[in-house]
């Protein structure tokens, strides 16, 4: 995260952004999340992730069989220095590599001031 601007005592949102096409054979997806966000120090958090709702339907928005979907991981999570964050993403599937996953990432938004 250091390629970013961050500015030490604002508050940032983190979500998880997955885009998956019509081969993901899975309603759910578990991820490891590896990150000092919170501590200098590494922690390790594994999470749970809905894709398709009961009935099958995919959550999120998509178009051209693309789907979209975003998942908060830290809100309103206050940073109180400007760098060497850490954050990594691995799945823990039973496959691998998943077929389906289009791609995966953090989308990393300061929070407007009100």
């Amino acid at each position: 995260m250091d390629s970013l601007s961050l500015r030490a005592g604002e508050r940032y949102d983190l979500s998880l952004e997955i885009s998956t096409n019509g081969a993901y054979p899975y309603r759910d997806i578990w991820m490891k999340v590896t990150h000092n966000l919170t501590d200098t120090f590494l922690q390790n958090d594994t999470l749970h992730f809905r894709i398709t709702d009961d009935y099958g339907r995919w959550l999120g928005h998509g178009v051209g069989g693309i789907n979209q979907l975003s998942q908060p991981l830290f809100m309103a999570l206050p940073l109180n220095r400007a760098s060497n964050y850490v954050v990594k993403l691995q799945q823990v599937m039973d496959v691998d590599p998943l077929p389906g996953i289009e791609k995966i990432g953090i989308k990393v938004t300061a929070q407007r001031k009100q």
